[in-house]
């Protein structure tokens, strides 16, 4: 069975392989001197801790199924995103948000689905009390 270290060794480890101009040998000893109260790891786990890091970036094996399943997961997250049918955009007052070509861009892509000036949902009146989500929320 092989030994887990916490992620506090094995990143002392890999720093002390490193120290060691990565002679595993020479990083154990020098390891058991640094630290005399923790168990010392192999000199095997010294090398493949640095292998472990260069070729995955993480101490943690990695596992295979976890590829497709994030994937998977990123996949159907961008197209809850990008799926614009449910979704509503808000405008302010701003004069270039006013154009026609931005209100007939509008009214292509959010049919319906947009807050502001000349909009099919109107601006609410302005307040010092009252925000749009007042409103719409």
């Amino acid at each position: 069975m092989p030994k887990v270290f916490s992620n506090e060794e094995y990143t002392d480890t890999h720093f002390v392989y490193g120290f060691c101009d990565g002679k595993a040998r020479a990083a154990v000893r020098e390891y058991q001197r640094r630290f005399p109260n923790r168990r010392v790891p192999d000199s095997s786990v010294f090398s493949n801790t640095h292998l472990q890091l260069r070729n995955l970036g993480s101490f943690r094996p990695m596992n295979e199924h976890d590829d497709v399943r994030s994937a998977l997961r990123h996949r159907r997250r961008s197209e809850r995103i990008l799926n614009r049918q449910n979704s509503w955009i808000q405008l302010d007052s701003c004069p270039s948000h006013y154009a026609r070509q931005v209100r007939n861009w509008l009214d292509e892509h959010y049919a319906h689905r947009w807050i502001g000036r000349g909009g099919p949902v109107f601006w609410p009146p302005r307040s010092p009390d009252l925000t749009p989500l007042d409103f719409y929320l």
